[in-house]
């Protein structure tokens, strides 16, 4: 029986973007955007800055209050996150 080494067009592309790196920093911007929409107005009104670096997800907030809401949902908004994106990219979250 001949093997085949065929991959689909997807496959390929899929494969390129992982080697590259592009399929991270296209999860890290579906994280910019959405984040109004994930988190709610009230959360991005106090959102100063949201970026992500080595899996890491940092938020500033201006509101101290806020801040500390945040520190204790921590693991919630790493699960939201996640499950947006469908895949386990956030590995921790930043308030500050």
């Amino acid at each position: 029986m001949k093997q085949s080494n065929e991959q689909s067009l997807r496959e390929v592309v899929q494969s390129w973007m992982r080697e590259n790196g592009v399929d991270a920093k296209l999860l890290e911007s579906r994280i910019i955007i959405h984040w109004e929409e994930w988190m709610g107005p009230t959360i991005n009104k106090y959102t100063e800055k949201v970026w992500v670096n080595k899996n890491q997800l940092y938020v500033k907030v201006s509101s101290a209050a806020l801040r500390q809401e945040l520190l204790f949902s921590r693991e919630q908004i790493k699960k939201n996150v996640n499950e947006k994106l469908e895949t386990a990219f956030i590995k921790n979250v930043i308030i500050f």
